[in-house]
């Protein structure tokens, strides 16, 4: 009987150890990075490259949409740099939130040229979704033009600065 209840209660332990170490965390989320950071962002852009600084405008946004390759595409859309779409840019997730990578096509107008430029993308969101920085850089335009984009909106000496250069560069076209 002694020998019965020592192997019973060795079973006992075996199975409960078992037990613990298979289950899985509830608290885990197995979306995939790509569909969590999906959705429409608004915010503001501001544009520096060589030949000016803190170029912004409030008003812009950005709508993220998930591939089924678990990549991204990152649609800016912009009253001052237009609309362009950059395709499969990579998601990861990290500790505190989600990088982004990739490059791709920035496509820019002058009048009704359009022209495609080479354009790396970087970024970061938060876990919650309400802190990004998403910049879009273009080695060839300009010296080296950086777009970008985040959330709210532009600070009054940003947008000071921005103003200034339109209206400077609207007289210099008269």
């Amino acid at each position: 009987m002694n020998k019965i209840l020592k192997s019973l209660g060795l079973l006992m332990l075996v199975l409960t150890v078992f037990t613990t170490f298979s289950c899985s965390s509830d608290d885990e989320d197995n979306t995939p990075a790509a569909k969590l950071v999906a959705g429409l962002y608004s915010g503001w852009t501001k544009g520096d490259c060589q030949y000016f600084k803190n170029r912004t405008q409030n008003g812009e946004s950005v709508a993220i949409s998930s591939n089924d390759d678990g990549t991204i595409d990152v649609k800016l859309t912009s009253q001052m740099w237009g609309e362009t779409t950059i395709h499969g840019v990579k998601v990861e997730k990290t500790g505190n939130g989600f990088n982004l990578s990739g490059s791709g096509k920035f496509a820019m107008s002058m009048g009704d040229k359009q022209t495609d430029y080479d354009c790396n993308l970087t970024g970061t969101i938060s876990a919650d979704r309400k802190t990004y920085s998403i910049a879009f850089n273009m080695p060839a335009v300009m010296g080296g033009l950086t777009i970008t984009f985040a959330q709210g909106e532009a600070l009054a000496e940003e947008s000071v600065a921005g103003l200034k250069l339109r209206r400077s560069l609207a007289s210099a076209n008269l």
